[in-house]
């Protein structure tokens, strides 16, 4: 399933959780290696 995903422009970031790509706003880490994903508004 990981590989369907990749191949339409998403990345597994959970093991519950994959984000598309072209929806990603901005990315931060923490120093712990912790990370948030900020995603664009929809309109």
């Amino acid at each position: 399933m990981s590989k369907r995903l990749a191949e339409k422009g998403f990345c597994r970031t959970h093991h519950s959780y994959a984000v598309n790509f072209s929806a990603n706003d901005h990315i931060s880490y923490q120093p712990s290696g912790d990370g948030e994903i900020r995603l664009k508004m929809a309109m």
